[in-house]
């Protein structure tokens, strides 16, 4: 698996790095996208981390699939955010998004 998952991780921080660099505004302005860029890019690293700690270390295969789900929705969320942002960003999620 981290010949796969290391690449696409890479991909998911190259685009994040792409929308914070070409994103205009403020950090502290409530309404600018890197603020839920960036949530959303924590929930997505967070629950892909928890995937493979439930299903490969605790082999609770149940709770795997809810997580899976999960870091699906949450990956969505952030391709559709990105793709408001930036699309080329949105276009480098992808991957992660079918993995």
């Amino acid at each position: 698996f981290p010949a796969t998952w290391v690449p696409l991780r890479l991909y998911v921080l190259a685009a994040v790095g792409l929308i914070i660099s070409n994103c205009p505004g403020t950090w502290k302005s409530h309404k600018n996208p890197i603020n839920t860029i960036m949530k959303q890019f924590l929930v997505h690293v967070t629950l892909s981390d928890e995937w493979y700690r439930v299903f490969f270390g605790e082999k609770r295969v149940g709770l795997a699939c809810f997580v899976a789900f999960s870091y699906f929705i949450a990956t969505t969320s952030l391709v559709i955010t990105a793709r408001n942002v930036n699309g080329i960003s949105a276009l480098m999620l992808l991957p992660s998004l079918m993995a």
